[in-house]
């Protein structure tokens, strides 16, 4: 038989495990089961990208590919190759061409706004010019004689304009009238082979059909008239009456920096001082260019009222 032990030996108190040696332990048996993960990769793999100085100055790791029939050899990967150099090279390249279409538009865009301004302070100074003529606070330029043909022609439009509407309606009346004579020479040729009063109706459709024989020529001379009339007012009028708008437009230009000039001037004789500054040279850059254009356009007007009087 076995003897219980005594009760005499005092075995020693196994002492129960710590939470760090079982933590070992563990770790230990599972580190012959799995790979050991280090903390370095975990942050490499949790932070994957490089910034672009350390991409250059540092080689890229390489990678070994491996397939089921063997091994290949060792490829570079750079997951850098895809981004531009922005340092310079093609880099530089890319930025430039991409800010040329915003240069172009801001080009664009200023000249527009240079424009709109030019445009606004002409559009001012003649609306301001041409109230203060209707009001007579300021003088116009006039040329009593070319005004009078300017006048003359206006009133030569309008008389022929109602004209034209005129021989249109008769051209249009006419044209009915030989219609209906050529009707009634085919009703009378009928009735002439009646027997009853053969001759009479014989006689009289002949006369109807001379008629209308001879108001076509009438009616073709008519619409020669109104084709030439019509070009007339059309064309050629038109074109002298667009030249004379034009004229006037520049004639109120003329007048509002005219007066700015004139201003200039009188400033310029009750000061003393005779030096002028850039704003007194634009007025009188200004001035000069609106009186070429001014004269010009007045002899353009001339010569197209003096065509316009031999060749109607």
């Amino acid at each position: 038989m076995i003897s219980p032990p005594s009760s005499s030996s005092n075995p020693t108190p196994t002492a129960p495990l710590s939470p760090t040696s079982s933590n070992v332990n563990n770790n230990s048996s599972a580190s012959l089961l799995y790979p050991t993960i280090m903390s370095n990769s975990i942050e490499q793999s949790r932070h994957s990208y490089i910034s672009l100085t350390d991409a250059k100055q540092s080689p890229s790791p390489s990678l070994n590919l491996r397939h089921q029939g063997g091994t290949s050899p060792s490829m570079p990967v750079d997951r850098h190759s895809s981004l531009p150099d922005i340092t310079g090279g093609s880099g530089s390249t890319l930025s430039a061409s991409a800010s040329a279409p915003a240069k172009l538009l801001l080009t664009r865009t200023a000249s527009t706004i240079e424009t709109l301004k030019v445009w606004s302070k002409t559009t001012f100074k003649c609306t301001k010019q041409v109230i203060s003529e209707k009001l007579g606070k300021t003088t116009r330029t006039v040329d009593k004689e070319l005004e009078q043909h300017i006048e003359h022609l206006r009133d030569l439009k309008r008389r022929y304009e109602s004209m034209l509407a005129t021989i249109q309606k008769m051209a249009i009346h006419f044209s009915n009238l030989l219609t209906t004579q050529r009707m009634l020479s085919d009703t009378l040729d009928l009735q002439q082979k009646s027997g009853e009063l053969a001759d009479e109706f014989g006689y009289n459709a002949a006369t109807q059909r001379l008629l209308a024989t001879n108001g076509e020529q009438l009616l073709n001379a008519m619409n020669f008239f109104i084709s030439t009339l019509h070009t007339l007012l059309t064309k050629t009028i038109d074109d002298t009456l667009t030249t004379i708008k034009s004229y006037e437009n520049s004639r109120i230009e003329y007048d509002a920096y005219r007066n700015d000039y004139e201003l200039l001037l009188a400033s310029k004789s009750t000061s003393a001082s005779s030096s002028s500054s850039e704003a007194d040279e634009i007025i009188q850059r200004n001035y000069h260019q609106h009186k070429q254009r001014y004269e010009k356009l007045k002899l353009d007007v001339t010569i197209k009222l003096k065509f316009l009087d031999e060749n109607r």
